[in-house]
C-alpha cells in the first residue's frame, strides 16, 4: 500500500529489505535473485535515499525564500507608507493626477 505511506517510511522500509537482502546474500541468490540485481536493488535505494533528502533541501530552502521576501514586502509596504505617502499628500494640489495614481 505504498499509496498510504510517505516517501520516508517507504525509503526505511526499503533500507531494511536491502540489509536483510545482503544479510543472508547466499540465501537470496538460491531464491532466484543475482548478485547484479542485489546491487542494482542497494543503489536503487541510495539513490532514492539522496533525492529524498535534495528534495527535502529544496523545499526547505523554499519555505525560508518566501519567508524572506514576505519580509521585503513588509519593508517595502512600510517605506511607502512612511514616505512616500506623506509626498504624495503634499503634491496633491499641485499634481493631483499625480495623488490620483
Amino acid at each position: 500500500m505504498p499509496y498510504k505511506t510517505t516517501a520516508y517510511k517507504l525509503y526505511e522500509n526499503a533500507l531494511q529489505v536491502s540489509d536483510s537482502i545482503e544479510l543472508f546474500s547466499a540465501d537470496s541468490v538460491g531464491f532466484g535473485f543475482s548478485e547484479e540485481e542485489i546491487e542494482q536493488f542497494r543503489t536503487t535505494v541510495t539513490s532514492f535515499g539522496a533525492a529524498l533528502t535534495e528534495t527535502g533541501n529544496q523545499l526547505n530552502d523554499r519555505k525560508a525564500s518566501r519567508e524572506e521576501i514576505k519580509s521585503l514586502i513588509k519593508d517595502c509596504n512600510k517605506i511607502l507608507k512612511e514616505n512616500f505617502y506623506p509626498f504624495a499628500l503634499f503634491v496633491s494640489e499641485t499634481h493631483p493626477e499625480f495623488y490620483r495614481e
